[in-house]
Protein backbone atom coordinates (compact mmCIF):
# COMPACT_ATOMS: atom_id res chain seq x y z
CA UNK A 1 0.00 0.00 0.00
CA UNK A 2 2.74 2.28 1.18
CA UNK A 3 4.25 1.44 -2.52
CA UNK A 4 1.12 2.19 -4.56
CA UNK A 5 0.48 5.24 -2.57
CA UNK A 6 3.95 6.78 -3.14
CA UNK A 7 3.38 6.26 -6.99
CA UNK A 8 0.44 7.95 -7.15
CA UNK A 9 1.02 10.59 -4.96
CA UNK A 10 1.68 13.08 -7.58
CA UNK A 11 -1.61 11.63 -9.27
CA UNK A 12 -3.63 12.60 -6.45
CA UNK A 13 -1.82 16.08 -6.09
CA UNK A 14 -2.47 16.67 -9.52
CA UNK A 15 -6.24 16.12 -9.31
CA UNK A 16 -6.34 18.47 -5.73
CA UNK A 17 -4.75 21.56 -8.08
CA UNK A 18 -6.90 20.91 -10.80
CA UNK A 19 -9.63 21.20 -8.42
CA UNK A 20 -8.06 24.39 -6.13
CA UNK A 21 -5.81 25.95 -8.41
CA UNK A 22 -8.11 25.64 -11.36
CA UNK A 23 -10.86 26.73 -9.61
CA UNK A 24 -9.13 29.71 -8.54
CA UNK A 25 -8.20 30.70 -11.74
CA UNK A 26 -11.75 30.77 -12.94
CA UNK A 27 -12.61 32.87 -10.27
CA UNK A 28 -10.13 35.47 -11.48
CA UNK A 29 -11.28 34.52 -15.23
CA UNK A 30 -15.12 35.44 -14.35
CA UNK A 31 -13.65 38.61 -11.96
CA UNK A 32 -11.73 40.00 -14.69
CA UNK A 33 -14.25 39.78 -17.44
CA UNK A 34 -16.64 41.52 -15.01
CA UNK A 35 -13.81 44.11 -14.49
CA UNK A 36 -13.33 44.69 -18.35
CA UNK A 37 -17.00 44.50 -19.24
CA UNK A 38 -17.65 47.13 -16.97
CA UNK A 39 -14.63 49.46 -17.43
CA UNK A 40 -15.27 49.21 -21.02
CA UNK A 41 -19.02 50.09 -21.12
CA UNK A 42 -18.45 53.39 -18.70
CA UNK A 43 -15.67 54.37 -20.38
CA UNK A 44 -17.61 54.10 -24.24
CA UNK A 45 -20.35 56.18 -22.50
CA UNK A 46 -17.10 59.27 -22.20
CA UNK A 47 -15.96 58.92 -26.14
CA UNK A 48 -17.67 62.01 -27.85
CA UNK A 49 -15.47 62.39 -30.12
CA UNK A 50 -12.96 64.56 -28.85
CA UNK A 51 -10.00 64.45 -27.44
CA UNK A 52 -10.96 65.41 -23.86
CA UNK A 53 -13.66 62.18 -24.33
CA UNK A 54 -10.30 60.40 -24.65
CA UNK A 55 -8.91 61.47 -21.64
CA UNK A 56 -12.46 61.04 -19.70
CA UNK A 57 -12.16 57.29 -20.71
CA UNK A 58 -9.31 56.62 -19.59
CA UNK A 59 -10.03 57.93 -16.41
CA UNK A 60 -12.99 56.17 -16.51
CA UNK A 61 -11.33 52.72 -16.39
CA UNK A 62 -8.60 53.74 -13.24
CA UNK A 63 -12.37 54.90 -11.56
CA UNK A 64 -13.66 51.42 -12.05
CA UNK A 65 -10.20 49.94 -10.97
CA UNK A 66 -9.25 51.98 -8.15
CA UNK A 67 -12.35 54.60 -6.96
CA UNK A 68 -14.15 53.07 -3.71
CA UNK A 69 -17.01 55.21 -4.40
CA UNK A 70 -17.42 53.77 -7.69
CA UNK A 71 -18.00 50.81 -9.27
CA UNK A 72 -14.96 49.19 -7.47
CA UNK A 73 -14.08 45.68 -9.36
CA UNK A 74 -11.16 44.01 -7.27
CA UNK A 75 -10.10 40.40 -8.28
CA UNK A 76 -9.25 37.09 -5.55
CA UNK A 77 -12.97 38.37 -3.40
CA UNK A 78 -11.99 41.42 -3.90
CA UNK A 79 -8.21 41.17 -2.04
CA UNK A 80 -6.50 42.68 -4.83
CA UNK A 81 -6.16 45.04 -7.72
CA UNK A 82 -6.16 44.26 -11.17
CA UNK A 83 -2.97 44.69 -12.60
CA UNK A 84 -1.68 45.26 -16.41
CA UNK A 85 -3.96 47.32 -17.65
CA UNK A 86 -4.24 48.39 -21.24
CA UNK A 87 -6.97 50.73 -22.89
CA UNK A 88 -7.16 51.23 -26.47
CA UNK A 89 -9.24 52.66 -28.89
CA UNK A 90 -10.56 52.39 -32.47
CA UNK A 91 -12.82 53.40 -35.16
CA UNK A 92 -14.71 50.46 -35.14
CA UNK A 93 -15.56 47.37 -32.96
CA UNK A 94 -13.96 44.92 -34.71
CA UNK A 95 -10.65 46.85 -36.21
CA UNK A 96 -7.29 45.37 -36.26
CA UNK A 97 -5.33 48.73 -35.52
CA UNK A 98 -6.07 49.75 -31.80
CA UNK A 99 -4.20 53.01 -30.85
CA UNK A 100 -3.90 54.22 -27.53
CA UNK A 101 -4.95 57.34 -25.98
CA UNK A 102 -2.36 59.77 -27.16
CA UNK A 103 -2.81 58.89 -30.75
CA UNK A 104 -6.67 58.46 -30.08
CA UNK A 105 -6.61 62.17 -28.72
CA UNK A 106 -4.47 63.32 -31.77
CA UNK A 107 -7.29 63.16 -34.54
CA UNK A 108 -10.54 61.40 -32.18
CA UNK A 109 -13.15 62.51 -34.70
CA UNK A 110 -14.13 58.87 -35.30
CA UNK A 111 -12.91 56.97 -31.98
CA UNK A 112 -15.95 55.72 -30.53
CA UNK A 113 -15.12 52.21 -29.81
CA UNK A 114 -12.64 51.37 -26.50
CA UNK A 115 -11.79 47.93 -25.51
CA UNK A 116 -10.42 46.78 -22.22
CA UNK A 117 -7.87 44.34 -21.56
CA UNK A 118 -6.30 43.45 -18.24
CA UNK A 119 -3.37 40.21 -17.38
CA UNK A 120 -3.22 38.89 -13.67
CA UNK A 121 -0.82 36.28 -12.31
CA UNK A 122 -2.65 33.97 -9.82
CA UNK A 123 -0.44 31.89 -7.52
CA UNK A 124 -0.69 28.19 -7.56
CA UNK A 125 -0.71 25.88 -4.61
CA UNK A 126 -0.54 21.97 -5.57
CA UNK A 127 0.13 22.49 -9.43
CA UNK A 128 3.63 23.63 -9.35
CA UNK A 129 4.29 19.97 -8.46
CA UNK A 130 3.29 19.06 -12.39
CA UNK A 131 4.09 22.31 -14.23
CA UNK A 132 6.88 23.57 -12.52
CA UNK A 133 5.45 26.88 -12.20
CA UNK A 134 4.28 28.81 -9.08
CA UNK A 135 1.80 31.25 -11.00
CA UNK A 136 -0.66 31.35 -14.04
CA UNK A 137 -1.25 34.44 -15.90
CA UNK A 138 -5.28 34.63 -16.24
CA UNK A 139 -6.45 37.46 -19.12
CA UNK A 140 -9.86 39.13 -20.05
CA UNK A 141 -10.86 41.81 -22.55
CA UNK A 142 -13.86 43.26 -23.69
CA UNK A 143 -14.60 45.66 -26.42
CA UNK A 144 -17.65 48.24 -25.91
CA UNK A 145 -18.88 51.07 -28.33
CA UNK A 146 -21.88 52.82 -30.45
CA UNK A 147 -24.23 50.89 -32.53
CA UNK A 148 -26.14 52.84 -35.27
CA UNK A 149 -30.48 52.34 -34.69
CA UNK A 150 -32.08 52.14 -37.89
CA UNK A 151 -34.94 50.84 -35.94
CA UNK A 152 -36.39 51.86 -32.68
CA UNK A 153 -39.12 50.33 -30.67
CA UNK A 154 -39.21 52.69 -27.62
CA UNK A 155 -37.89 55.92 -26.23
CA UNK A 156 -39.04 58.06 -29.46
CA UNK A 157 -40.45 61.67 -28.67
CA UNK A 158 -44.09 62.07 -30.10
CA UNK A 159 -42.83 64.43 -33.02
CA UNK A 160 -41.61 63.79 -36.36
CA UNK A 161 -39.76 66.91 -37.70
CA UNK A 162 -39.81 67.56 -42.08
CA UNK A 163 -36.28 66.68 -43.44
CA UNK A 164 -34.97 70.17 -44.99
CA UNK A 165 -35.70 69.65 -48.82
CA UNK A 166 -33.03 70.48 -51.08
CA UNK A 167 -33.50 73.26 -53.54
CA UNK A 168 -36.43 71.86 -56.33
CA UNK A 169 -37.59 69.15 -55.13
CA UNK A 170 -40.57 70.66 -53.10
CA UNK A 171 -39.53 74.21 -52.79
CA UNK A 172 -37.71 76.74 -54.92
CA UNK A 173 -34.55 78.07 -53.88
CA UNK A 174 -35.57 81.58 -53.19
CA UNK A 175 -38.36 79.64 -50.58
CA UNK A 176 -35.72 78.27 -48.68
CA UNK A 177 -33.06 81.10 -48.94
CA UNK A 178 -33.71 81.85 -44.97
CA UNK A 179 -33.26 78.41 -44.10
CA UNK A 180 -30.27 76.52 -42.18
CA UNK A 181 -28.98 74.45 -44.10
CA UNK A 182 -26.17 71.63 -44.57
CA UNK A 183 -26.16 69.75 -47.83
CA UNK A 184 -23.54 67.47 -46.28
CA UNK A 185 -26.25 66.63 -43.40
CA UNK A 186 -28.34 63.52 -44.56
CA UNK A 187 -31.24 65.87 -42.99
CA UNK A 188 -30.06 69.07 -44.14
CA UNK A 189 -29.64 69.95 -40.88
CA UNK A 190 -26.85 72.59 -39.13
CA UNK A 191 -25.39 70.93 -36.07
CA UNK A 192 -26.60 73.52 -32.75
CA UNK A 193 -29.32 75.38 -34.63
CA UNK A 194 -32.70 75.41 -33.43
CA UNK A 195 -35.48 73.45 -36.04
CA UNK A 196 -39.53 73.26 -34.85
CA UNK A 197 -40.50 70.04 -33.27
CA UNK A 198 -43.90 71.26 -32.54
CA UNK A 199 -45.13 72.47 -35.42
CA UNK A 200 -47.46 75.86 -35.89
CA UNK A 201 -51.12 74.83 -36.81
CA UNK A 202 -52.03 74.69 -40.49
CA UNK A 203 -53.38 77.66 -42.61
CA UNK A 204 -50.80 80.26 -41.68
CA UNK A 205 -49.84 83.57 -42.35
CA UNK A 206 -46.34 84.21 -43.61
CA UNK A 207 -46.36 88.03 -42.32
CA UNK A 208 -47.72 87.02 -38.76
CA UNK A 209 -46.68 83.21 -38.19
CA UNK A 210 -43.64 83.27 -39.88
CA UNK A 211 -41.79 84.85 -37.44
CA UNK A 212 -42.74 82.24 -34.46
CA UNK A 213 -40.51 79.32 -36.44
CA UNK A 214 -37.79 78.16 -35.11
CA UNK A 215 -34.19 79.90 -36.36
CA UNK A 216 -33.31 76.88 -38.43
CA UNK A 217 -36.19 76.51 -40.63
CA UNK A 218 -37.56 80.22 -40.63
CA UNK A 219 -38.31 80.26 -44.02
CA UNK A 220 -41.06 80.30 -46.48
CA UNK A 221 -40.24 76.58 -47.55
CA UNK A 222 -41.27 75.23 -44.50
CA UNK A 223 -44.24 77.20 -44.19
CA UNK A 224 -45.59 75.81 -47.46
CA UNK A 225 -44.72 72.40 -46.11
CA UNK A 226 -46.75 72.94 -43.05
CA UNK A 227 -49.88 74.65 -44.92
CA UNK A 228 -49.86 71.91 -47.81
CA UNK A 229 -50.41 68.76 -45.38
CA UNK A 230 -52.81 71.05 -42.85
CA UNK A 231 -52.47 70.72 -39.05
CA UNK A 232 -51.20 67.12 -39.39
CA UNK A 233 -48.18 69.38 -41.08
CA UNK A 234 -47.83 69.98 -36.37
CA UNK A 235 -45.46 67.19 -36.80
CA UNK A 236 -47.17 64.64 -33.94
CA UNK A 237 -46.43 60.79 -35.11
CA UNK A 238 -47.21 57.34 -33.81
CA UNK A 239 -50.14 58.73 -30.57
CA UNK A 240 -53.17 60.46 -31.19
CA UNK A 241 -54.59 61.11 -27.56
CA UNK A 242 -53.03 63.36 -24.72
CA UNK A 243 -52.51 60.83 -22.35
CA UNK A 244 -50.28 58.56 -24.53
CA UNK A 245 -48.84 61.99 -26.30
CA UNK A 246 -47.63 63.09 -22.48
CA UNK A 247 -46.51 59.22 -21.43
CA UNK A 248 -44.21 59.48 -24.65
CA UNK A 249 -42.63 62.90 -23.90
CA UNK A 250 -42.13 62.51 -19.78
CA UNK A 251 -41.81 58.50 -20.28
CA UNK A 252 -40.31 55.91 -22.28
CA UNK A 253 -43.36 53.42 -23.66
CA UNK A 254 -42.72 50.72 -25.99
CA UNK A 255 -44.43 51.34 -29.76
CA UNK A 256 -47.14 48.75 -30.55
CA UNK A 257 -45.16 48.14 -34.13
CA UNK A 258 -41.19 49.42 -33.86
CA UNK A 259 -40.36 52.06 -36.76
CA UNK A 260 -37.14 52.22 -38.41
CA UNK A 261 -36.05 54.02 -42.13
CA UNK A 262 -38.56 53.62 -44.37
CA UNK A 263 -41.54 53.52 -41.99
CA UNK A 264 -44.68 54.88 -42.54
CA UNK A 265 -46.01 57.65 -39.78
CA UNK A 266 -49.46 57.85 -39.20
CA UNK A 267 -49.59 62.06 -38.63
CA UNK A 268 -51.61 63.35 -35.43
CA UNK A 269 -52.95 66.67 -35.56
CA UNK A 270 -51.67 66.69 -31.83
CA UNK A 271 -53.05 68.23 -28.47
CA UNK A 272 -51.32 71.30 -27.79
CA UNK A 273 -52.64 71.95 -24.17
CA UNK A 274 -50.82 68.35 -23.39
CA UNK A 275 -47.63 68.82 -25.58
CA UNK A 276 -46.26 71.79 -23.87
CA UNK A 277 -46.60 71.49 -20.42
CA UNK A 278 -45.14 67.45 -21.26
CA UNK A 279 -42.28 69.51 -22.63
CA UNK A 280 -41.89 71.32 -19.29
CA UNK A 281 -42.20 68.73 -17.19
CA UNK A 282 -39.69 66.76 -19.23
CA UNK A 283 -37.35 69.84 -18.65
CA UNK A 284 -38.03 69.56 -15.22
CA UNK A 285 -36.94 66.18 -14.89
CA UNK A 286 -33.42 67.15 -15.44
CA UNK A 287 -30.69 67.63 -12.87
CA UNK A 288 -30.10 71.55 -15.42
CA UNK A 289 -33.44 72.55 -16.22
CA UNK A 290 -31.77 76.13 -17.35
CA UNK A 291 -29.13 76.14 -19.62
CA UNK A 292 -30.58 77.28 -23.11
CA UNK A 293 -27.74 75.60 -25.41
CA UNK A 294 -25.86 72.02 -25.37
CA UNK A 295 -22.23 73.30 -26.44
CA UNK A 296 -20.34 76.50 -26.03
CA UNK A 297 -20.15 76.84 -29.74
CA UNK A 298 -23.69 76.30 -30.20
CA UNK A 299 -26.81 79.35 -30.37
CA UNK A 300 -28.53 79.72 -27.50
CA UNK A 301 -32.43 79.15 -27.37
CA UNK A 302 -34.10 81.57 -29.48
CA UNK A 303 -34.82 85.06 -27.96
CA UNK A 304 -33.00 84.17 -24.64
CA UNK A 305 -29.87 86.27 -22.55
CA UNK A 306 -26.71 83.64 -23.24
CA UNK A 307 -26.93 81.43 -20.36
CA UNK A 308 -22.85 81.35 -18.27
CA UNK A 309 -22.51 77.41 -18.96
CA UNK A 310 -23.36 74.94 -21.49
CA UNK A 311 -25.64 71.97 -20.83
CA UNK A 312 -24.61 69.81 -17.82
CA UNK A 313 -27.68 67.86 -17.47
CA UNK A 314 -28.62 63.83 -16.80
CA UNK A 315 -29.90 63.94 -20.17
CA UNK A 316 -33.56 64.20 -19.78
CA UNK A 317 -33.60 67.20 -22.33
CA UNK A 318 -32.57 65.48 -25.19
CA UNK A 319 -35.24 63.99 -27.31
CA UNK A 320 -35.04 61.42 -30.29
CA UNK A 321 -37.65 61.72 -33.22
CA UNK A 322 -37.89 60.47 -36.23
CA UNK A 323 -37.75 62.45 -38.98
CA UNK A 324 -40.22 62.51 -41.86
CA UNK A 325 -39.26 63.12 -45.88
CA UNK A 326 -40.32 66.71 -46.82
CA UNK A 327 -41.83 65.02 -50.30
CA UNK A 328 -45.02 63.67 -47.74
CA UNK A 329 -45.93 66.87 -47.25
CA UNK A 330 -47.68 66.77 -50.83
CA UNK A 331 -49.59 64.13 -50.19
CA UNK A 332 -53.34 64.55 -48.46
CA UNK A 333 -53.51 61.46 -46.56
CA UNK A 334 -51.54 62.35 -43.66
CA UNK A 335 -49.02 59.49 -43.42
CA UNK A 336 -45.42 60.39 -44.28
CA UNK A 337 -42.05 58.01 -44.39
CA UNK A 338 -39.33 57.83 -41.93
CA UNK A 339 -35.86 58.78 -43.42
CA UNK A 340 -33.98 58.42 -40.01
CA UNK A 341 -34.12 59.78 -36.59
CA UNK A 342 -32.32 62.46 -34.89
CA UNK A 343 -31.32 64.00 -31.29
CA UNK A 344 -32.42 67.11 -30.35
CA UNK A 345 -31.50 68.95 -27.22
CA UNK A 346 -34.89 71.30 -25.37
CA UNK A 347 -35.02 74.45 -25.03
CA UNK A 348 -34.90 75.64 -21.18
CA UNK A 349 -37.88 74.70 -19.12
CA UNK A 350 -39.55 78.17 -18.11
CA UNK A 351 -38.62 78.72 -21.68
CA UNK A 352 -41.45 76.00 -23.06
CA UNK A 353 -43.39 76.52 -19.89
CA UNK A 354 -43.87 80.37 -20.15
CA UNK A 355 -43.25 81.39 -23.70
CA UNK A 356 -44.48 84.89 -24.39
CA UNK A 357 -47.11 82.57 -26.93
CA UNK A 358 -48.23 80.03 -24.07
CA UNK A 359 -48.85 82.84 -21.19
CA UNK A 360 -50.92 84.68 -23.89
CA UNK A 361 -53.18 81.33 -24.66
CA UNK A 362 -52.72 81.36 -28.10
CA UNK A 363 -52.38 77.66 -27.88
CA UNK A 364 -53.44 77.12 -31.26
CA UNK A 365 -49.77 79.04 -32.85
CA UNK A 366 -47.51 77.37 -29.98
CA UNK A 367 -44.02 75.95 -31.76
CA UNK A 368 -41.52 74.30 -30.25
CA UNK A 369 -37.82 74.02 -30.41
CA UNK A 370 -35.56 71.41 -29.93
CA UNK A 371 -31.54 72.45 -31.07
CA UNK A 372 -30.08 69.56 -33.34
CA UNK A 373 -27.43 67.32 -32.38
CA UNK A 374 -26.24 65.86 -35.26
CA UNK A 375 -24.90 62.46 -34.58
CA UNK A 376 -25.95 60.89 -31.08
CA UNK A 377 -25.21 58.31 -28.72
CA UNK A 378 -28.57 58.21 -26.39
CA UNK A 379 -27.65 59.02 -22.70
CA UNK A 380 -23.83 59.93 -23.64
CA UNK A 381 -24.49 63.84 -23.25
CA UNK A 382 -22.21 65.57 -25.70
CA UNK A 383 -21.68 62.94 -27.97
CA UNK A 384 -22.43 64.73 -31.00
CA UNK A 385 -20.01 64.10 -33.69
CA UNK A 386 -19.86 62.98 -37.49
CA UNK A 387 -19.57 59.58 -36.49
CA UNK A 388 -18.89 56.74 -39.09
CA UNK A 389 -22.04 57.09 -41.21
CA UNK A 390 -25.46 55.30 -41.41
CA UNK A 391 -28.23 56.84 -38.78
CA UNK A 392 -28.11 59.57 -36.81
CA UNK A 393 -28.73 57.70 -33.34
CA UNK A 394 -26.64 55.39 -31.87
CA UNK A 395 -27.15 53.12 -28.90
CA UNK A 396 -24.38 52.05 -26.49
CA UNK A 397 -23.43 48.31 -26.53
CA UNK A 398 -20.74 45.55 -25.41
CA UNK A 399 -19.58 44.00 -28.11
CA UNK A 400 -17.39 41.53 -26.97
Amino acid sequence: MLIALSLSIFFLLGMVGLAVDVGRMYVVRNESQSFCDSAAMFAANELNGTADGVTAALNKVTWVAQDANGPLKRLEFSTRQFQNVTTTFATAWDATNWVDAVTAAGDPTNYYFVRVQTQNPVGLWFLPVLVGSTSSNVAASAVAGRSAESQMAEGLGPFAPFQLPTAGAVCTAAELADCKLDPNDRFGMVKGEWYTLRWLAGNLDPVKDLPKFCPGDRCPCMLKLANLSGAASAGYAMYGNASDIREAIVGTPPLTTPIGEGSVLDLKNGQVATEMGALNDRGLQDSDPTSNYYEDSYPEYPNQARTPHKYAGNGRRIIVTPIQSAAGAMTADKSNTVVGFAGFFLGPASDIQNSQTYREGHMSTIGACGQYLGAFTMGVPGSGGTGPGGPNVYTLRLYR
